[in-house]
């Protein structure tokens, strides 16, 4: 039992990284047997079957009940994040009534589980089609940027101290080599 409780304790952060943000109960559901360049090169021959893909949203166009999305597919990673264009799979068009047109607007990065339905229209010609059953998309730049400020507002000082623990070498105040050395907020609300 301790040996197997050693390699939990070992194994658990490398799960952490590669986690997917799609829910496990639709991962379930995705066909990992397809190979999507196949699909959706002859969508015809795959209606109802449900596939994981990726990839940086080209157009959005908004119509009455739904959003239509044209996505240039990307290579995913092992935690399904989006990461090259993969020529292979090419372009496809995802259809749902729940996604937000604010949202994905051109550049955007996505993950998503959607079923195979057919083909649609697009300016560039007819595309597969997909509806969405699970979408993810990736923080922009600008937003990894605006949850850093976040973090440092809340969190000014190392967020690896233990904030509970004093040390004084995670002390925001302090500034010496010894602790007396700086008689700043950190001296009087520590040393007295």
């Amino acid at each position: 039992m301790r040996h197997f409780m050693l390699w939990l304790l070992l194994l658990w952060p490398a799960t952490g990284l590669a986690a997917s943000p799609v829910p496990t109960e639709i991962y379930a559901e995705v066909d990992h047997a397809l190979r999507p360049a196949k699909v959706l090169a002859t969508p015809e021959a795959y209606l109802g079957r449900t596939l994981l893909l990726g990839g940086v949203v080209e157009r959005t166009v908004s119509e009455p009940g739904n959003v239509l999305v044209e996505i240039v597919c990307y290579n995913l990673t092992d935690d399904d994040r989006p990461v090259q264009p993969d020529p292979v799979l090419g372009r496809v068009l995802i259809s749902g009534s729940e996604l937000d047109g604010a949202i994905l607007q051109p550049g955007r990065l996505l993950t998503l589980v959607g079923e195979v339905v057919g083909r649609g229209q697009s300016d560039t010609g007819a595309l597969p089609l997909l509806k969405v059953k699970f979408i993810h998309h990736w923080p922009t730049a600008e937003e990894e940027a605006e949850r850093e400020a976040a973090r440092r507002y809340y969190r000014p000082y190392n967020h690896w101290c233990d904030p509970w623990y004093y040390d004084p070498w995670c002390d925001p105040w302090y500034y010496g080599p010894y602790p007396r050395w700086h008689f700043g907020a950190g001296y009087y609300r520590h040393w007295h």
